[in-house]
Parts: structure tokens; sequence; C-alpha cells
């Protein structure tokens, strides 16, 4: 077990717990959002003049997609531990083949980290800045925030029995960062939307150079420099 990444094991179970919550979670959001924005505007508002049965089932099933697809990736990435666990137990472990698996876990963990965010198109119901909760404004943020840590995130997840190109404490400085500045701009009154753009780029200079000596050290490490793709593989 020591081989498979618990945070994969973790995703796969709470893929399953959101898939199996699917339509509570759906009808929580729908039924939230109308006693919360419409209801104080429209007292008189019944729940179906505004969102029908098949609205509500389109968003079931996109979510079910979306979460389906979270799955079968975590399943994907504990298929690639134990192939880098075999892999790693010969005698002399093939660097190409370690590439291999480390370039298929930053596509997947990309999938992921792009597949999240698609919830928003479930909990957020374009509702105006004004019309939004503190608690839906942190959860909008939240979701764009994850985008924009996946740059450091992604190849520090994928480095995993490996070789360790990312120091913990490099990825949690760059994080800690981003949600310092971004909570700041938040209380500042600027939007959900701009405020984690404004700082991942601002985090992001800090980090760069960073990004550089790492990518150097996987150059070295896989023998890649100067390299095209299909001469790296």
């Amino acid at each position: 077990m020591k081989n498979i990444s618990i945070a994969n094991i973790l995703g796969v179970i709470i893929s399953i717990g959101v898939l199996l919550s699917v339509p509570q979670i759906v009808n929580w959001v729908f039924q939230n959002h109308f006693e919360n924005n419409i209801l104080p505007h429209s007292p008189r508002a019944e729940f179906e003049m505004y969102f029908d049965e098949s609205r509500i089932s389109f968003d079931k099933n996109f979510m079910f997609g979306i979460w389906i697809l979270i799955l079968v990736m975590f399943v994907y990435l504990i298929f690639l531990d134990f192939r880098l666990k075999s892999i790693n137990e010969s005698r002399l472990p093939n660097r190409k083949l370690q590439l291999s698996i480390f370039i298929k876990r930053i596509i997947t963990y990309m999938i992921i980290f792009i597949a999240l965010p698609m919830n928003l198109l479930v909990f957020d119901k374009g509702s105006s800045s004004e019309m939004l909760s503190l608690s839906d404004k942190m959860i909008l943020s939240s979701f764009i925030l994850m985008m924009f840590n996946s740059v450091s995130l992604l190849p520090y997840l994928s480095q995993r029995n490996i070789a360790p190109f990312f120091k913990l404490k490099d990825v949690l400085i760059f994080n800690v960062g981003m949600i310092t500045c971004m909570s700041l701009l938040f209380y500042l009154g600027v939007s959900q939307y701009v405020a984690p753009a404004i700082s991942g780029i601002l985090s992001g200079f800090a980090f760069v150079k960073k990004m550089t000596e790492t990518w150097n050290h996987i150059e070295n490490y896989f023998d890649i420099k100067g390299k095209r793709f299909h001469e790296m593989m």
C-alpha cells in the first residue's frame, strides 16, 4: 500500500461518495438558490416557475458526468502507481518509463483539476455578485484558486516515487501566498472571479525562479535537455 498514493485512494472514495449524493446535492443547490436569492425579492414566487424538472435533470446528469470522469482518472492514477512500482523494482529503473509515468500523471491530474471547476456550472446560478452569499463566493473563489494552484501541485503530485523535483516547502509557500493574497483582495471587494487570477499572477512571480531550477533538475534526471518529445520517450 505504501506504493499507492493516499490522495488517490481518498479521491476514489470521495468521487464515489459524491456520485451517490448527486441528486441530493443538486436539489439542495436549486432549493437554496430559490430560498435565498429569489424568494426575498419575489415572496409569491413558486419553485416550478423558475426551475423545471428538465433543467434540474440536466444539471444532475452533467454533475454525474463530471464525477464519473474524475473517478476514472483517480482509478487510472492508482494503476499508474502499480505500473511505477514494477518499474522501480528493476535493478536499474528505466528513466524513460519513469518519464512516461510522470507525464501521464501530469495529464491525468490536469484533467481532474479542469473537471472540478466545471461544477461551477451547477453551483453558480448566474446571480449577481450582490445576491451571492459569503459562502457562495468562497466556493466559487476556491474552485478558481484550485486551477491556479495546479501550476505547482501538478508536478509535485506527479513526482511521487520517482524523484523529489519539487519540495513540499516551496509548494506550500506558493499556495499559502496565493490564498493570503486572494483573501486580502476578496476583503477589499475584488470580484470572486478576478481575485484568484490576480493572486495567482502576483504569487507566481516569486515562484518562477524555483520553477526554472526544478525544470533544470527534471531535464538532468531524465536526460531530456534539448531533445524532442519522441526522443524523450
